[in-house]
């Protein structure tokens, strides 16, 4: 039964390379060709499991975990396999609904202020 579980959160995974800025995701697969990479991946918390925050993809791929921010380099990223929970479009529209409220609490403290004087 838990096998069929795996294979279902597997066939969603992503490369960790494919993602963009401001997106966040969950750890599924660690699979580097070299051991040392694993081992100092593991050593940092990037483990199967482990929830993240992608920073920037350019020049190299800031990836904020829990306890530690990671940089690195596209052939890394490629080789971790990880499940998106939030896409881009959803946290840049969250921001602009953000700035108009500001804008409009501002315009009515603003126009309040000069129509009582």
């Amino acid at each position: 039964m838990e096998s069929c579980k795996k294979s279902k959160s597997s066939e969603k995974a992503l490369p960790l390379s494919r993602l963009r800025a401001g997106q966040r995701g969950v750890v599924v697969s660690v699979k580097p060709g070299r051991e040392i990479d694993f081992d100092k991946l593991r050593a940092f918390g990037l483990i199967p499991g482990a929830p993240f925050l992608i920073e920037r993809t350019f020049p190299a791929l800031a990836l904020r975990l829990p306890y530690a921010s990671l940089f690195l380099d596209d052939e890394l990223a490629a080789v971790i396999l990880v499940n998106p929970t939030e896409s881009p479009n959803r946290l840049r529209k969250g921001r602009r609904t953000k700035k108009k409220f500001v804008r409009s609490f501002l315009y009515a403290k603003l126009k309040q202020y000069l129509c009582h004087k």
